[in-house]
């Protein structure tokens, strides 16, 4: 949102929005008002339906959008992924706390910056009307210390915009700190939910190469029996055989 409102263009912003219009529609079909937002769906034309119905997707089915993390609830059996998931999820609430900073700091350095063009304006007109009044009594009262008290006055100010300034300067600074932190949680966060996508196909894939061993296993103890009986007709036919040459 702070993207947004501070470059309303659609070709810097776009994608933002259309981010903030997709998690408003998944939550619009998950809310206690889902039947009406439904029934308001199916009355469009059949291609805009097919349309919004995808994009729903995104949100409610697919981890591509959103990272909801009930889905992963299934494989806490599995250490490892259940360690990335915890961590995962440590990470999104570093993201959202830097965000929440970030976002302060902004608007404390917009105060800031408010406050002292005012304090400039007002320290100026203050500071001109004090030198016109001291010139004005220097002339009428040639006394050095007018000259003094004024020069005084004029530190004074100095020493206030130094401290207005340097204070800017370490917000400026604590600003770029929270700035490169979210960056840095954010590749984070996106190198995570790829090892966690990679750590989901493999563990469908473990499933399918059990389901095959177990195939195959059958398939191993069935072709193990049907030897035993082949063993076994052997016998009984060397058997016969031997009868059969003892009555011939």
């Amino acid at each position: 949102m702070l993207a947004i409102a501070k470059s309303p263009f659609p070709d810097i912003t776009g994608d933002e929005m259309k981010k903030v219009l997709l998690l408003l529609l998944g939550c619009a079909v998950q809310s206690d008002r889902r039947e009406e937002f439904i029934n308001q769906i199916k009355s469009l034309d059949n291609c805009t339906q097919q349309a919004i119905v995808d994009e729903i997707r995104k949100v409610t089915s697919e981890a591509s959008c959103v990272l909801n993390a009930h889905m992963l609830d299934e494989f806490v059996n599995d250490e490892r992924l259940a360690v990335l998931v915890k961590q995962l999820l440590i990470v999104v609430h570093e993201r959202d706390q830097y965000a929440q900073h970030l976002l302060e700091a902004n608007q404390e350095q917009q105060e800031l910056d408010g406050s002292s063009a005012l304090s400039s304006c007002n320290g100026g007109n203050a500071c001109s009307g004090k030198l016109a009044e001291n010139q004005q009594q220097a002339t009428e009262y040639p006394d050095e210390s007018v000259s003094r008290h004024c020069a005084v006055e004029i530190a004074d100010l100095k020493a206030k915009v130094r401290r207005l300034r340097q204070d800017l300067d370490e917000r400026n600074e604590m600003l770029s700190i929270y700035k490169e932190e979210i960056v840095e949680k954010d590749t984070v966060l996106t190198k995570m939910r790829q090892e966690n996508f990679e750590l989901m196909k493999s563990h469908r894939a473990l499933n399918d190469y059990r389901d095959e061993v177990d195939a195959l296993r059958e398939k191993s103890e069935r072709c193990d029996r049907l030897e035993e009986d082949c063993e076994r007709m052997k016998e009984k036919l060397e058997e016969l055989d031997f009868y059969k040459s003892r009555i011939d």
